[in-house]
């Protein structure tokens, strides 16, 4: 149950700490943002994580695997990352004003709002189901009953929650320091680097 747990965790907290557009979007979000909306990403991630993992090990991964949901996965994946990139871009385009030693931002994320997106983005992001099923398929039968599966899949949420938290409260402290001009080239990177991401999609949906 012990060793269950702790791979469970390591597992979850490597995979929600590799650099990928759910990252980028949290990492994004804390930095403009703040704390809360960030950590919001990273609740999503790790709702979908525990959800897809539990699946995973009750035998879906066969499904997962399939070529032609992976091809649907991928298309549905890269409209949604493609539409992450617009709406970074479109924030990057906003003006930010400055008082004093604060940064008052426009209106933007808050925590229920990350959170809805997270669990969409996360849910239809491939790179998230096939790190997953590598993950499952490598394990075999790590987990031999229904409670130790669930147990499993639960601790690789918190894995992944873990990693979101760092990511979110480094992003908040960064954020804090930087100037209106730092803050709209990281939004112009990830913007860049989310049309990179739903591009590489796009064109594995159509092969």
């Amino acid at each position: 149950m012990i060793a269950t747990t702790l791979i469970g965790l390591f597992y979850g907290f490597v995979m929600a700490a590799t650099v990928g557009p759910i990252w980028i979007f949290g990492f994004r979000t804390g930095v403009n943002f703040g704390f809360k909306p960030a950590i919001g990403v990273g609740v999503g991630a790790a709702i979908v994580d525990t959800i897809y993992s539990f699946l995973g090990a009750l035998g879906a991964a066969a499904l997962l695997t399939n070529a032609g949901t992976q091809r649907f996965i991928s298309l549905v994946g890269a409209i949604i990352v493609g539409w992450l990139g617009v709406r970074t871009l479109i924030s990057h385009r906003k003006p930010v004003d400055v008082s004093g030693a604060e940064l008052n931002l426009p209106a933007g994320d808050t925590f229920q709002k990350t959170l809805k997106i997270s669990l969409i983005a996360t849910a239809t992001n491939p790179l998230t189901i096939l790190g997953w099923v590598a993950i499952l398929t490598a394990t075999g039968n790590i987990a031999s009953d229904i409670s130790l599966k669930l147990s499993f899949a639960i601790s690789i949420g918190l894995g992944s929650l873990f990693a979101f938290l760092i990511v979110s409260l480094l992003a908040s402290k960064i954020g804090n320091r930087l100037t209106p001009s730092w803050l709209r080239r990281i939004d112009l990177i990830s913007a860049i680097a989310f049309f990179g991401f739903a591009i590489a999609l796009a064109i594995k949906g159509v092969k």
